[in-house]
């Protein structure tokens, strides 16, 4: 397979490749958007991480106590104009109105997703309207998802993990 091209301008500032990651789906269970420079041009069990670009929503993320403040002091005393995952999308770009920085990293696929139960979609989201049912609980993207084996890390068994994306 040969390398993916260099990504854009955008995502000039580097990223690293982790082949061999068997905490990530095959290509054909993952969902994620393609287009240059993605994770589907890498072979299967591949996690990139790299600098952030119009980033969007807060599953999780980790700051340092420095970035706490710079977001505490730009989001409370500076100027609070918008929702909160915007608001830091702003800092990660550097947009002109923001008087912070921020240096933001991602990873593909991400480490950490929304938990769909089983059940009415409509009950998954309060922005998304879908219809239908979803006959398993699950996450996307998430192998060996924490609340699929919750009651083994309970009880302190190791191995035979429910696998929801197996090869």
């Amino acid at each position: 397979m040969a390398p993916p091209e260099p990504w854009t301008i955008t995502h000039a500032r580097g990223r690293v490749v982790q082949e061999g990651d068997e905490t990530v789906p095959s290509h054909e269970k993952l969902s994620v958007s393609g287009g240059p420079g993605t994770l589907l041009e890498y072979p299967d069990h591949t996690r990139l991480t790299h600098h952030v670009y119009v980033p969007v929503c807060t599953v999780a993320y980790a700051v340092s106590q420095r970035g706490a403040r710079r977001i505490l002091y730009e989001l409370s005393v500076r100027n609070y104009t918008s929702q909160f995952d915007n608001m830091l999308r702003e800092m990660c770009d550097g947009e002109e109105m923001r008087s912070v920085k921020l240096t933001c990293l991602t990873t593909q696929p991400a480490l950490f997703m929304h938990w769909y139960p089983r059940g009415n979609r409509k009950k998954e989201s309060s922005i998304d309207d879908r219809d239908g049912w979803r006959e398993e609980a699950g996450s996307m993207n998430i192998r060996w998802s924490v609340r699929s084996n919750m009651e083994k890390l309970i009880k302190g068994e190791t191995g035979d993990w429910v696998d929801q994306w197996p090869d």
